[in-house]
């Protein structure tokens, strides 16, 4: 029984990408609002997974810099510098707690239940509100009966926290994590190999883009297993140490097999493994996972009148659930599963309660307040009316938005297409610049079908792309006036083939 019982307008699950924008551009305009998280502040997005795997790319990155632009660097490191410290976490859990408390929300710690749809139990509080939000995030799903442990299989939240690097990793999903970790851990000299089901690296992007990373990470000793499927794994000991012993299985259709196949066996055989009939064997100081996630459900989710299942709360446009006061975010409604779109979903479920209760979104502002006809803020866009900007910080990246190769010849779309190279870029001198850029245009006019890239530092130019809203066209990109020598210059490089 509830001994303490608290009131709030809103009431936040979780302080993820979704749950932190939510709750605190809620109290900025003056909602009294309670976040409740039941682990660290930052959830997936900020403290164990988006955010931290960045800040280790972002210590690689710097050090190939330095040995790009000079060729006698040397810095006497250890391999585990580049991991997270103890003080990288605590900047990322002070920053969540400051923006939240200058902000007027107040943070709750631990594991409650909803009672209804407006009431929260929290060990002995009770907190009512008048509006709910659930971004509770999500966690990973490993399938085949296998349970994380923690310390030999794990997860991103792990990943990033190791004290000590392993001397082999079998990665889970030639995903976008997948990538990401592969890079990280095997240019820090940890014996990688990547398993997926589908045929290729990066399902779903432009072959030409992962080819250029698919080069540097078999350049880093990693070993690729395409269409093979991870049946079951296992902690055995070996020698003085406990290690995981993975059994694989190739997903591989064809009467004959490819070279790509070949190669996925001969990983397995390599890492002190035996063969069984048609299985492989394969021995590693860690397995993880990175394929699949499913939603976290708050406890007491049964109690709140939602229409749920298993895989997501289910949302309209304005992120409402089947009760108009409740609105879910993020993972947990499964609609796309990234930080970005989860503090979209933020910025709209909080514009829509400003809205509902006649919030004007300037509230803070003494002129505003006094204007009589000051508009009632504006709608925000949802993703899905929205080009989402694609960028994967594995190294080198891969970025872009619109449609790409692949999509315009599954949708046969016709186009013109264009590449200039970050090595002739006036920028690119003074240093070992890779990959490319490449612009698919429209067959007969001067629409952007879609912008892609490949190379290091590209996120702040997808970011800015943007930001056209799907409207630009090849004019634009040329007269466009450019900070000269930059980068972005690549951009008018490109446009400037088609003339």
């Amino acid at each position: 029984m509830a001994e303490q019982e608290l009131k709030y307008d809103l009431l936040v699950i979780g302080s993820g990408a979704a749950g932190f924008y939510a709750a605190r551009e809620a109290a900025r305009v003056g909602l009294k609002t309670a976040v409740v998280e039941k682990a660290e502040p930052g959830g997936t997005a900020f403290y164990w997974g988006s955010l931290p795997v960045k800040m280790i790319a972002d210590k690689i990155k710097a050090y190939q810099k330095a040995e790009s632009y000079f060729s006698s660097f040397r810095a006497e490191l250890k391999k585990e510098d580049f991991l997270l410290q103890d003080s990288d976490f605590k900047k990322i859990e002070a920053k969540i707690k400051n923006d939240l408390k200058q902000a007027g929300a107040e943070l709750f710690y631990g594991q409650g239940r909803f009672i209804s749809n407006k009431e929260f139990e929290l060990g002995e509080k009770l907190i009512r509100a008048e509006r709910v939000i659930i971004a509770s995030g999500s966690r990973v799903k490993t399938g085949a009966g296998i349970e994380l442990d923690g310390n030999y299989i794990i997860s991103h939240k792990e990943a990033v926290s190791l004290k000590k690097l392993p001397q082999s990793l079998l990665i889970v999903g030639m995903n976008i994590e997948g990538a990401e970790f592969a890079s990280i851990f095997s240019f820090l000299g940890v014996k990688v190999y990547m398993l997926e089901q589908e045929a290729e690296l990066l399902p779903g992007i432009d072959q030409d883009l992962t080819q250029f990373l698919k080069t540097e990470l078999e350049n880093n000793g990693v070993e690729l297993m395409p269409s093979t499927l991870l049946k079951n794994a296992r902690l055995i000991e070996a020698g003085n140490k406990k290690v995981v012993e993975a059994e694989l299985e190739s997903t591989f259709k064809s009467d004959f097999e490819s070279g790509e196949n070949q190669a996925a066996d001969s990983a397995a055989k390599k890492a002190d493994s035996k063969e069984e009939g048609n299985q492989n064997l394969i021995t590693v100081d860690r397995l993880l996972f990175t394929a699949g996630r499913e939603p976290n459900l708050p406890q007491g989710i049964e109690n709140m009148g939602l229409e749920f299942d298993q895989q997501q709360i289910k949302v309209n446009q304005k992120l409402q659930t089947s009760c108009p006061d409740v609105y879910a975010l993020g993972d947990v409604n499964g609609r796309f599963g990234i930080a970005s779109t989860a503090v979209n979903d933020a910025l709209i479920a909080v514009n829509q309660i400003k809205r509902k209760m006649g919030i004007n979104i300037n509230l803070e502002s003494a002129e505003n307040k006094s204007a009589p006809n000051q508009p009632q803020g504006f709608e925000f866009k949802t993703a899905e009316e929205q080009l989402i900007p694609l960028n994967i910080f594995t190294i080198p990246e891969i970025g872009g938005l619109g449609l790409s190769e692949e999509q315009l010849k599954a949708k046969n779309i016709d186009y013109r297409v264009q590449k200039y190279y970050f090595k002739d870029c006036w920028r690119g001198l003074n240093s070992d610049q890779k990959g490319f850029l490449k612009i698919m245009l429209a067959p007969e006019d001067s629409r952007v079908l879609g912008i892609y890239l490949v190379g290091s530092e590209l996120s702040e130019i997808v970011s800015v792309l943007s930001l056209t809203a799907g409207n630009l066209n090849l004019q634009q990109l040329i007269e466009n006036i450019y900070v000269q020598p930059t980068r972005s210059e690549i951009l008018r490089e490109a446009a400037l083939k088609f003339t």
